[in-house]
């Protein structure tokens, strides 16, 4: 799977030969579905922009079987409405093989639907500990919500702090909800600390206030922000306005760039679980952020490698299998199993759960720096 042992130095005139003889009605069509529009879609699109680079070089390198991969995208609107429906779609349109959703939300939704279908759904970034453990046609390329709240608390059982509290955006509940009872216990165990937890929808202004208001009163000395990165961003501007000196967490789900382009000085400081290593001097991973930087004038995120080696190990098994079947697809990923991925080699297990390393990762100076 890594760069270096697929070929892709192809020479350009082989590179536009082969190309040219892919022809669009041969194509193999993998979905990609996420919120590609609108709050909270800078997950999505980094991801979506991960498995466009992973197919660019595949067909690059001649696609699989002489056939080019074409993607085709929907935008759920992080609506479960709307994502059923879109799922609904690919289906009628013969695409049944599926990288998305980009959150644990979405997936939950409609999750009784694909396992209906002759469907695989491969999720780059969706964590939700209910997923874990299931025979069912979905694969998850991100590693559980434990290990996220592990990371956070040795962080805080490290800083002495005491009055420790949590928010948390109710939107997508499949992931917050494993990942603050994981929080929770941890927490307990390691600290004795019991943490005051509040919900609060995003959408309602006068109930994100509300939050705000209830934060300031409580005064805590630790802020755990379970939310995306431009809520996450917004809760830390309206809180450090009255809160100055309080130290901010947040989880992976909210370690894009756009926290810090919304969140400016306010974020500065603030402790993140992180899933890739920016400053990681591997040739691998320098030529993703290359060809990443390259192509979209930003560098990559978790969910953007977590997307690109979802692609290429959907790849793998395709022309391992020899099929685009979605049970024979599925049979040779977990026959597979071990797959050498951009920074380190993860492996998926019976299940199609995988088993990651996380870091805490601390916004210094507007950047993302790794926590000794």
């Amino acid at each position: 799977m890594r760069r270096k042992n697929t070929g892709y130095g192809l020479i350009i005139a082989l590179v536009l030969m082969l190309s040219t003889s892919c022809a669009s009605d041969e194509s193999i069509r993998i979905g990609v579905i996420g919120t590609m529009s609108g709050v909270g879609s800078d997950l999505s699109v980094s991801g979506r922009r991960g498995v466009e680079l992973a197919v660019d070089q595949i067909n690059q390198s001649g696609g699989i079987d002489n056939k080019s991969v074409e993607v085709v995208l929907k935008d759920d609107l992080n609506s479960v409405e709307e994502a059923l429906k879109a799922n609904q779609e690919f289906v009628e349109d013969d695409v049944r093989l599926i990288i998305g959703h980009f959150t644990s939300g979405m997936v939950m939704g409609v999750l009784d639907y694909i396992n209906s279908e002759d469907v695989l759904m491969l999720g780059p970034t969706v964590s939700a500990d209910e997923l874990t453990a299931i025979d069912d046609n979905f694969i998850r390329f991100i590693d559980s919500t434990r290990a996220q709240a592990e990371v956070l608390t040795d962080v805080i059982q490290a800083s002495g702090g005491r009055r420790i509290m949590v928010v948390y955006d109710q939107s997508n509940r499949g992931f917050v909800n494993g990942l603050i009872d994981n929080f929770e216990i941890l927490l307990k165990e390691k600290t004795k600390i019991n943490a005051t937890v509040l919900a609060y929808s995003p959408k309602n202004l006068e109930n994100f206030m509300h939050t705000v208001q209830e934060v300031v009163r409580y005064k805590p000395d630790g802020l755990f922000i379970v939310s995306g990165a431009e809520e996450s961003a917004r809760l830390a501007r309206n809180v450090k306005m009255e809160l100055e000196n309080v130290q901010l967490y947040g989880p992976l789900w909210a370690n894009t760039s756009e926290l810090l382009r919304k969140g400016g000085t306010a974020v500065e400081g603030m402790i993140l679980v992180g899933g890739i290593d920016l400053e990681d001097e591997s040739r691998d991973f320098l030529e993703f952020k290359r060809d990443f930087y390259d192509r979209y004038g930003e560098f990559p995120t978790f969910a953007s490698m977590y997307a690109y080696e979802a692609m290429m190990a959907l790849f793998e098994a395709i022309q391992n299998s020899k099929s685009t079947d979605p049970k024979q697809v599925k049979a040779s990923i977990l026959e597979i199993s071990k797959f050498d991925g951009i920074q380190e080699d993860f492996k998926i297990d019976i299940y199609g759960d995988i088993t990651r390393n996380y870091h805490a990762y601390k916004i210094e100076s507007g950047k993302y720096r790794k926590v000794d």
